[in-house]
């Protein structure tokens, strides 16, 4: 039931490879409806408009969530927080995006 899922905590829930993969899986599947839908009502209301998806922030979360973003949206957005943007870091994210072109969000320097 769902009463019975709103009271689950993460030590239900066993740290498995099994779990893990379902837990990869759900989010993957998620993101993908996510991403789909809003670039599908983006495409139908503001035709002329880039989608620059959400933006991610230093780490990459899990890979099928990267991924289903770049198939819908038309520019990644990731916010760097360094002093300069680390290119194997970009890299990845590229990679995981499906080669999207990337959009700095937000970028600082710190004082130190």
């Amino acid at each position: 039931s769902w009463d019975d899922i709103l009271r689950l905590t993460t030590a239900d829930l066993p740290e498995t490879d099994a779990v893990k993969n379902l837990m990869a899986g759900f989010e993957a599947h998620y993101a993908e409806r996510y991403f789909s839908t809003v670039a599908r009502l983006l495409r139908r209301h503001a035709p002329n408009h880039l989608y620059l998806g959400c933006r991610f922030v230093r780490i990459p979360p899990a890979e099928g969530i990267v991924a289903a973003a770049g198939r819908h949206v038309d520019v990644l957005s990731v916010n760097c927080y360094s002093r300069v943007p680390d290119p194997t870091a970009f890299g990845e994210w590229y990679r995981m995006a499906g080669e999207r072109p990337i959009l700095i969000g937000e970028h600082h320097f710190p004082l130190k």
